[in-house]
């Protein structure tokens, strides 16, 4: 592992060396570059100077007075006063735009009935329907699997509850006995028919 590492490492200098330019590799000089004289500005006026230990700069100039003080206002939300239209004012308006008003009012208390019945429909808690049996035979072995070739992991007496899982139409049934929960098939001419 320790060869790995160095070797990846060791390659990952050889390509940072090559991709610098390798043996080729010679550092340029920066240039300086002069000083960008700035366009003459029209407000500021220009002072020549001979050399740069006698310039004179021009002023700056002064500040802006700061305007009057500056109040913070404090906001205030508009109050609405909600009310019902009263009849001449429905009257006024196009009796196309009141029907279309009323249909949404309508989809709207459709959706909200039918959100409702949704709630009532998940907290309503449907208890599964269970298939319950008597085992008729006098001691029956419950297989593995449907067949007498699957081997045996129970046997059951005349009597004993069971409760059907599936039942595949092949001669056979998948059970579930009701003491135990133990899981297994039995060919279903030794159960009780279903009522």
């Amino acid at each position: 592992m320790y060869k790995f590492i160095f070797l990846t490492f060791a390659f990952l200098a050889w390509a940072f060396y090559e991709m610098s330019g390798g043996a080729d590799f010679a550092p340029t000089q920066r240039a300086t570059a002069e000083p960008a004289t700035p366009a003459p500005d029209a407000e500021a006026p220009i002072v020549e100077a001979k050399s740069t230990a006698t310039a004179k700069l021009a002023p700056l100039p002064a500040r802006p007075e700061p305007a009057a003080e500056v109040t913070r206002a404090t906001y205030t939300a508009p109050s609405y006063n909600l009310r019902a239209p009263a009849e001449e004012e429905l009257a006024a308006v196009d009796p196309a735009v009141l029907t279309t008003f009323a249909s949404v009012l309508k989809k709207e208390e459709d959706i909200a009935k039918i959100e409702v019945a949704a709630v009532n429909a998940e907290q309503i808690a449907v208890a599964p329907v269970t298939d319950l049996r008597e085992v008729t035979g006098n001691r029956v072995n419950m297989r593995n699997g449907p067949g007498t070739s699957y081997s045996v992991v129970d046997r059951l007496q005349r009597g004993d509850t069971v409760e059907v899982l599936a039942e595949p139409g092949n001669g056979w049934l998948k059970l579930r006995v009701a003491g135990s929960g133990q899981v297994g098939w039995m060919a279903d001419f030794l159960v009780s028919s279903a009522d």
